[in-house]
């Protein structure tokens, strides 16, 4: 009878770390997308989907949102380029240790430059080319990218630059866990 238990337990605790060491290895899908001056993250784990966007400011577009008219709109895409810059300063901190791990399956960036004066937004746009062309080998060569879809242009007609930025990311699980208590780390600080 003892013998029946004790095989029992084990092959439950087998299944469990079975599970959950499948659990780990999986890879999870970040959505990732930059449009209105905000990020959406997604994460999709098997059959699950996930906002992990900042609760607080969700709750706070929902009360905007009762409180005005209600009338269609067509959404807002791209974004302020230097908040943009921000939000990437603050997520580099955490990337050097999962790059290697990382696989882009769809990359999409569109860059419009533009400022008051056209002779700058020229001179912008040159340049950004010119960082463009020689940033993205580097990127393709540290992170697998399966597809992307990247658009550098100039509008002399506006004087603020947007930018639009979608991502598919997929990364192991267990690399999102140290990725997370890396973030909790860096929060603590501030």
């Amino acid at each position: 009878m003892t013998v029946i238990i004790t095989t029992t337990i084990i092959t439950v605790v087998c299944v469990v770390l079975f599970l959950l060491l499948t659990l780990l290895i999986a890879r999870v899908r970040l959505l990732i997308e930059y449009s209105g001056n905000q990020f959406t993250v997604f994460a999709k784990l098997l059959i699950f989907k996930v906002n992990l966007t900042d609760r607080r400011r969700l709750k706070k577009q929902k009360k905007k949102k009762t409180k005005a008219v209600t009338r269609a709109k067509e959404p807002k895409k791209g974004g302020d380029l230097e908040k943009f810059k921000y939000e990437i300063d603050q997520i580099k901190e955490i990337i050097p240790g999962i790059v290697d791990d990382i696989c882009i399956n769809f990359l999409k960036a569109e860059l419009i430059i533009a400022t008051d004066d056209p002779f700058h937004t020229a001179m912008l746009y040159a340049s950004s080319s010119i960082i463009l062309a020689t940033l993205l080998p580097f990127l393709t060569e540290s992170v697998k990218i399966v597809k992307k879809d990247i658009l550098l242009n100039a509008d002399f007609t506006v004087d603020k630059s947007k930018i639009y930025f979608f991502c598919d990311v997929s990364i192991r699980t267990y690399e999102v866990i140290l990725t997370a208590l890396k973030l909790n780390k860096i929060k603590k600080r501030r």
